[in-house]
Order: C-alpha cells, then structure tokens, then sequence
C-alpha cells in the first residue's frame, strides 16, 4: 500500500522532439568520433616482443659470440617499420 496520493510526473522522452538531445543534434553537435583500430600499433609490438626474445635467447645461448648481427636486423627493422608508418599515415593527417 502506497500512501502518495499525488500524480505520477512524466519524464520526457530522452530523443523525442523537444528534448536536449535533438536541441543539441540540431546546433551543430557531432557525435562522437568511432574508436581507431591500432592494427599497426600491435604488428609493431608483436614484432618488437619477438626481436626482444631474440636477442635473450642469442645473449643466453651463446654470450661469448656476442649479439650484434640480432641488434643491427631488429635497428633495420625498426627503420623499415617507421617509414611505412609516415609513409601511411602523413598524407591521411588526422581522422
């Protein structure tokens, strides 16, 4: 048993005509911009995780021979990597 006798308050629809959101919708207001995919972001990780393991298992193996041929690949990689990005991603500029 309830013992509020007043009428129930109706709340406006929150998207119905008059409400903010198609205020907002109508000034101008964008929604919100979608989440980049990093593809690019994680290839490069994966591939420095692997040069990483590389060079342990080359520097625990066999430290007297030393591990530079290991270090030079993944430096030239790393090079490789980064002009492919700018290349990519400096004529998009920014989404």
């Amino acid at each position: 048993m309830s013992t509020n006798t007043s009428p129930p308050t109706q709340q406006p629809p929150p998207y119905g005509p008059g409400s903010y959101m198609s205020i907002v919708r109508v000034r101008g207001h964008r929604p919100p911009p979608r989440k980049r995919n990093r593809v690019f972001l994680w290839v490069f990780l994966a591939i420095q995780v692997i040069f990483l393991g590389w060079v342990i298992y080359a520097g625990v193996s066999a430290p007297q021979s030393g591990i530079g041929i290991q270090m030079g690949l993944w430096a030239v990689t790393d090079v490789i990597l980064v002009v492919i990005y700018l290349i990519c991603q400096l004529p998009r500029g920014p989404r």
